[in-house]
């Protein structure tokens, strides 16, 4: 019974991070460009295909995360292992917090360097 809590967590939260994420995209890439506040350029595709790669895989890191969480409970003749399991999931939840995030530092550097390029006019 508690397998399938878990799974079902980590499940959810894949998806959960995964529409997170693909809403960023719709947002930086369809959106942003579409107002005109983003240049279609060469760059600017490097960045979609970085973002796609981190994407993806940060929404696996960080529902993998999770999931070593919910599993690293402390036991009397392990101590230690609870601890390492603890704080690798930690890490992987972090990394792959900042994979769904991405889009949100390729939005800051196109809204920041056409505000600076405006304002230097």
């Amino acid at each position: 019974m508690t397998t399938a809590i878990i799974n079902e967590t980590a499940r959810r939260d894949f998806f959960t991070c995964l529409g997170i994420w693909l809403s960023l995209e719709v947002l930086v890439f369809a959106v942003l460009p579409l107002v005109g506040l983003a240049q279609l350029s060469g760059g600017f595709m490097l960045w979609f295909v970085a973002s796609l790669a981190l994407g993806i895989v940060g929404a696996l890191l960080l529902s993998w995360g999770a999931l070593m969480l919910l599993k690293s409970r402390p036991t009397s003749d392990r101590p230690r292992r609870h601890v390492f399991q603890a704080l690798l999931g930690q890490v992987m939840s972090w990394f792959g917090l900042l994979g769904i995030a991405f889009p949100l530092l390729v939005m800051s550097i196109e809204l920041f360097t056409n505000v600076f390029a405006t304002l230097t006019r």
